[in-house]
């Protein structure tokens, strides 16, 4: 059994909002706008003609209002709106997602809460805002860092879909922002293959990928080509920078494997990494590994124990150390030999095996 542990959550969306759901569960929204007496709050949906409304409420004294619909086969993302203004806010199936704002601060002050998503949307729309205040060179960075972490979550689809005064916000025709796109793309096409969304994100992210790099053939896939080794400059336990083309340089072969060690999975792995690196250190094999840990002590506990090199994947380090190894679930590995990445090894288990084979 492959010990593997998903770093994403198991979301996608659908155009199709209500199908193959029990009729019984319903998700809701509710929650209050202070100051807003004798106003319409309206629930709005996506449609292929634009927002429509689903349902609306008269907000009468404090505010306090409650709006439910039937339960999502798919996470979708739907918005309230207030004399002219949004909040969005996504539901994943049947959960209720507590809006608190006031009528002056409607879309631009508010919380969300009922569930991380709606959390982490808020957050995304929040540093929208910061950014849209002024000069903001660190809004990408800071994007795709939370994009990476979950990139089959409804989150990470509203991010690389979002618009700014009617411009993408990860535009299609920039190869960094088509990265991003893609890593999205692939996430959903690996663990939500049937959602209506994932064609439409394979769609955009082939189309522009053929138009980069010219390209004309219809089966162009959205998986990164492992053709060159990228550098990843990232700190060991002992506060040294290391970098994996130095790394590779060094040593006949290499084990790059991005893992969490908090994960409950992650003991097995290294075990089967130990059998290999015990095998073959001697003949010039050496193991870089990345921890995408949140918590850097818990990462240090365990690295101080490895007699291999292991470097921290902090929470601001740059969010390419995965996406151009195509890393959307965690463990990934892979296997370098002479500075070339020769393949990914999906089954820990055949790690040996696949060094056996050049050393």
């Amino acid at each position: 059994m492959k010990p593997y542990f998903r770093i994403i959550s198991a979301a996608a969306i659908a155009a199709a909002i209500l199908t193959g759901c029990d009729s019984s569960q319903r998700w809701t929204v509710n929650g209050t706008v202070a100051d807003a007496d004798g106003s319409t709050l309206m629930l709005e949906a996506p449609g292929r003609a634009g927002w429509y409304v689903m349902d609306s409420v008269r907000l009468l004294g404090n505010g306090s209002f409650s709006m439910s619909q039937p339960a999502l086969q798919y996470p979708e993302v739907f918005r309230l709106t207030l004399d002219g203004r949004q909040i969005y806010f996504p539901v994943d199936s049947s959960e209720t997602v507590t809006v608190t704002t006031s009528a002056a601060g409607f879309g631009s002050d508010y919380t969300l809460a009922g569930s991380v998503s709606a959390e982490m949307l808020a957050g995304v729309d929040k540093r929208v805002r910061q950014a849209a205040a002024g000069e903001d060179s660190l809004l990408k960075r800071d994007l795709s860092d939370i994009l990476i972490s979950d990139p089959s979550s409804i989150v990470a689809y509203y991010i690389v879909r979002k618009q700014i005064d009617g411009r993408p916000l990860f535009d299609p025709s920039r190869s960094a922002d088509l990265r991003m796109i893609g890593a999205v793309a692939n996430a959903y096409d690996q663990y939500r293959h049937d959602d209506p969304r994932t064609a439409q994100l394979k769609d955009i992210f082939l189309s522009n990928k053929r138009v980069s790099v010219g390209a004309t053939s219809p089966r162009d896939t959205i998986y990164a080509a492992e053709v060159d080794l990228f550098d990843i400059k990232l700190y060991d336990k002992k506060g040294i920078e290391q970098s994996l083309v130095d790394v590779a340089s060094k040593n006949k072969a290499v084990i790059l494997n991005y893992t969490l060690y908090t994960a409950d999975a992650s003991p097995a792995l290294n075990l089967q990494l130990a059998k290999a690196y015990d095998r073959f250190h001697d003949r010039g094999l050496e193991i870089y590994q990345v921890a995408a840990d949140p918590d850097e002590y818990a990462w240090r506990q365990s690295a101080a124990n490895l007699p291999w090199l292991t470097v921290y994947q902090t929470p601001v380090s740059p969010a390419s150390n995965l996406l151009n190894y195509n890393v959307t679930v965690l463990p990934a590995t892979f296997l370098i030999v002479n500075g070339e990445i020769r393949e990914r090894i999906d089954d820990p288990a055949k790690i040996a095996d696949a060094v056996a084979k050049v050393l």
